[in-house]
């Protein structure tokens, strides 16, 4: 389960730096992917497929933080893989309202986490 979350290191350099105002991908990763590219290869998810497991990546559809298209470029990679992923957009919801238990998200996402113990892809 991926609330939010950034499933490619190096394509998310300038989201970062431009929502945080600071350069956090290049400095937890130590340096640029041209600088040290294992470190990117190691932590990008999107490096990493075919992950073998059912994915579920959930984001809200009024977050400023991810584009879209970031997420939905994973989604075609890990799909075309051979992995089973889903994304789950929800409506009305930001960046930060998704990782509430305290949001009206939570149902949605309780939901898709006890599939996903089952071994399931929520529909």
């Amino acid at each position: 389960m991926d609330l939010a979350g950034t499933v490619d290191m190096t394509a998310s350099i300038s989201v970062y730096q431009a929502g945080c105002n600071d350069p956090v991908i290049t400095s937890m990763l130590g340096g640029t992917p041209s600088e040290v590219p294992e470190h990117y290869a190691q932590a990008s998810a999107i490096k990493l497929v075919p992950l073998g497991i059912p994915q579920v990546l959930v984001l809200g559809s009024r977050d400023d933080f991810w584009p879209l298209p970031l997420v939905d470029a994973y989604v075609d990679a890990a799909t075309r893989a051979g992995d089973h992923v889903r994304r789950i957009l929800i409506p009305r919801a930001g960046h930060h309202e998704i990782a509430s238990p305290l949001s009206f998200t939570w149902p949605q996402i309780r939901s898709a986490i006890a599939l996903l113990v089952e071994g399931k892809l929520p529909s």
